[in-house]
């Protein structure tokens, strides 16, 4: 007990100074004086991404691009990383990753020492996404299982709110959807010649080609995207102002330092190497993200391609995909959802993905309106949606 009234503040003061107890997680290098190999230790703890982190940044990114998990460890089998289920899992779930200290010792999250592999901000949308798909899971998805025939299992509600179920009569080989809770909604998936109705999955390939792109609005969309893309690259050239300064400060901070080294003979070398890794390290840091920030700003304007030719051709991927393609596509359109009434069979739209939504602009599906005008100036129309949209949103 008294050996614990003495560690005890210690071990809480030393995480309130952002520095990590135990093991590091996957894809750190953590030196310090508590480490198990030796070539690792030295006075002061230092924890740093290694080659490991680098692959895991790439899962980061499949995940808010909505890439299932079995997915995304399948592509990180071919970068030779191996994770278990259970791990990727939990690696969703640690703040870890995102530069942020939990631990039962501290009432409060603390700022961590270390860079994240992902931002506080990309960390918190994963973490939404996991809480959506578990509701789903327990009360709804689990009703039935996704079909290359009937994608949209899962995805798109009844009118009252339930999502629609689906199932196939296999001595005719038809697919329905169907709302287990009102009796009329019941849909033919595909379009045959026996249906008296169009299929849901045609149906909703037409809706797509209302978000499609014509290629001549393509030069004011990208005008459009231009202002998005400058205001996101406005953010990058003010942090990287901040970052060259803190470089060069470092810089500096070498240079004295070798001065001291070689000027003092009593300066000694455990101290100089102590210090020159703690700089080197922190310098190596700072350029990274500098190269980061660099590459996004020079990215511009394949960024705007890239997105102009997705936007072009949304209903043809949907239509040729597979179906964790279709799956995607649907989800990058409408992120929340689609509903659908029975009587009449109109899809009802909540929320349209910020891109999506200013193709119909340019075609006048928001106001319904064939005669509108498409000259008309859309100037401030990025203005409210801030930087939430990224361009690994459209990985397709």
């Amino acid at each position: 007990m008294d050996r614990l009234e003495k560690t005890i503040p210690g071990m809480k003061a030393l995480l309130r100074s952002g520095n990590w107890l135990g093991k590091a997680p996957r894809g750190y290098t953590m030196r310090g004086r508590k480490v198990g190999d030796y070539a690792l230790m030295q006075d002061t703890q230092s924890i740093t991404i290694n080659q490991e982190g680098e692959i895991l940044k790439k899962a980061w990114k499949w995940k808010l691009a909505g890439e299932r998990d079995y997915v995304i460890r399948q592509k990180l089998e071919k970068l030779d990383l191996i994770i278990s289920k259970q791990g990727i899992s939990s690696m969703w779930r640690n703040p870890f990753y995102c530069g942020i200290l939990v631990n039962a010792l501290i009432e409060e999250p603390v700022k961590g020492n270390w860079a994240g592999l992902v931002s506080e901000e990309d960390f918190l949308k994963v973490d939404n996404m996991l809480s959506e798909n578990n509701v789903i899971t327990v009360k709804e998805y689990c009703k039935t299982k996704v079909n290359e025939f009937r994608p949209l299992t899962g995805f798109l509600r009844c009118e009252c709110g339930c999502l629609l179920t689906s199932y196939e009569v296999r001595k005719k080989k038809a697919h329905y959807y169907k709302c287990q809770k009102c009796k009329n909604a019941s849909f033919n998936a595909l379009t045959t010649q026996k249906s008296k109705m169009e299929g849901l999955n045609d149906s909703f390939e037409r809706l797509l080609s209302r978000y499609t792109l014509n290629s001549k609005f393509v030069e004011p969309f990208k005008i459009q995207l231009n202002k998005f893309f400058d205001a996101v690259n406005a953010e990058a050239k003010d942090e990287t102002k901040s970052l060259l300064l803190k470089k060069k400060e470092i810089e500096t901070k070498i240079e004295n330092l070798d001065k001291r080294y070689f000027e003092n003979t009593n300066f000694g070398d455990d101290k100089y190497n102590r210090y020159a890794l703690q700089f080197e390290t922190e310098l190596k840091m700072i350029e990274s993200q500098i190269y980061s920030n660099a590459k996004k700003i020079s990215n511009h304007n394949r960024h705007i391609d890239k997105v102009v030719e997705k936007v072009s051709n949304i209903s043809k991927y949907w239509s040729e995909g597979d179906i964790e393609s279709k799956i995607k596509i649907q989800n990058l359109v409408f992120p929340e959802g689609l509903s659908i009434r029975a009587e009449n069979r109109q899809y009802l739209t909540n929320k349209v993905n910020l891109v999506f939504r200013l193709v119909s602009t340019f075609t006048g599906l928001d106001t319904g309106n064939k005669k509108q005008k498409t000259h008309q100036n859309f100037d401030g129309l990025f203005s409210v949606a801030g930087t939430g949209l990224e361009p690994v949103t459209f990985g397709l």
